[in-house]
């Protein structure tokens, strides 16, 4: 008979204890806190852009622009920006297929252009070289004629909009 041969000392095996560790950790946190999900939505007449958490609702109702951003304030949204190549390319491919404001005046200082959001125009600007600012043109649109580039109108002038708001969570 043969003695049994004896085990090698035990290894310290730090992925498994790593394993062990956040296994241990997720059962207190779902126990606590409960389990994660993912509930955000977009608000009732909004359509899931999923473009930096941002749902969007066309108008296709012509309003000036006052009367269009009023319509998208009175449920918490704003006007539509597009501040950023990413954004305009996303645009481009959500084809609401007409022309439509965007969130882009210089109503309270000439040719210093601000956001709905408050921001001002940074360093990305498709203004249209087709079409010379006028006097009294102060909003801007995202124009059909001008392969979708923006073009200062009078706000007065009434045209489809795009409201953004932000995802519920």
């Amino acid at each position: 008979m043969s003695l049994p041969r004896a085990l090698p000392p035990k290894t310290y095996n730090m992925s498994r204890l790593l394993v062990a560790y956040i296994t241990i950790f997720a059962a207190i946190w779902m126990t606590t806190y409960g389990m994660p999900t993912n509930t955000a939505r977009c608000p009732e007449g909004y359509t899931d852009g999923r473009f930096a958490e941002l749902c969007f609702r066309l108008v296709r109702t012509p309003l000036s622009y006052t009367k269009a951003a009023a319509t998208c304030g009175s449920d918490g949204g704003k006007l539509i920006t597009d501040k950023n190549r990413a954004k305009h390319n996303y645009l481009l491919k959500r084809d609401f297929a007409m022309s439509y404001w965007v969130g882009l005046d210089d109503l309270k200082e000439e040719n210093t252009f601000v956001w709905s959001d408050g921001e001002v125009l940074g360093d990305f600007a498709i203004f249209s070289e087709s079409y010379p600012h006028q006097q009294n043109a102060d909003c801007v649109v995202l124009s059909r004629l001008t392969n979708m580039e923006w073009v200062p109108s009078d706000c007065e002038q009434t045209f489809a909009f795009v409201c953004q708001k932000e995802l519920i969570w």
